[in-house]
């Protein structure tokens, strides 16, 4: 008789155990379940939470864009014109110093900022597209305005080179890369064929126009265009 109470007050203690750790993982699951719900709308910044519960989470003003009611976004207050507010309805549609771009103001003129609305920029930088950046630089426009260079690195012959290309400044004179525009069209120890500059000179590689046509060896001779 006692052995089956014992075994009955076990089962019981098996029981209660197994229905806490099934409360204790549904609460878990829940909380998960929360904090993605929280990173996906409702904070700050965030767009408004539509479905289920509270717009904004923490009691913030759920701000909608004047110019397309499907963005939202939660703030302390709905105050649009100035950076990383929408733009508003009527004009200017941002303050002074920012554009309206992607429904947002954001700063302009600066690098990496967005061009003014006449495609101006501050300082050094140049408006590329949308965005301003810094001129000279390869893969950037050219610089216009300056006396001494167009391309910040168009004088370095023999190391990393870039030249204008219409109005934009590219790397030109290495090994498979095109010919710049001027002499030397390529650097030292390459060949400009076809507007290409080859490495050559070396075994087996084409003959250079320079002096030496195959600087690479004295045992070397250009036979048949090639070094051999």
């Amino acid at each position: 008789m006692i052995k089956r109470k014992k075994i009955i007050i076990l089962l019981l203690l098996a029981f209660l155990v197994s229905g806490c750790s099934r409360n204790i993982e549904t609460s878990d699951d829940n909380w998960q379940d929360e904090v993605l719900f929280a990173s996906e709308c409702g904070l700050d910044g965030l767009q408004c939470c539509q479905d289920s519960g509270p717009e904004c989470i923490y009691g913030q003003a759920c701000c909608v864009d004047p110019n397309d009611p499907k963005l939202t976004y939660c703030a302390d207050e709905c105050v649009f014109g100035s950076p990383n507010t929408f733009c508003r309805a009527e004009d200017p549609k941002c303050d002074e110093g920012s554009v309206c771009l992607n429904s947002y103001c954001q700063k302009a003129g600066g690098d990496k900022q967005p061009c003014y609305k006449d495609g101006s920029c501050n300082g050094g930088s140049v408006c590329d597209g949308v965005y301003c950046v810094e001129c000279g630089l390869p893969g950037n426009p050219c610089c216009e305005n300056e006396v001494t260079y167009k391309c910040v690195s168009e004088n370095n012959f023999d190391e990393s080179r870039t030249a204008c290309f219409e109005n934009n400044c590219l790397e030109c004179g290495h090994s498979s890369g095109i010919a710049c525009p001027e002499d030397p069209f390529c650097n030292s120890g390459h060949l400009n064929n076809n507007n290409t500059c080859l490495k050559c000179g070396n075994y087996n590689q084409p003959c250079c126009q320079e002096g030496n046509q195959c600087p690479g060896s004295e045992n070397l001779s250009c036979q048949s265009g090639f070094c051999l």
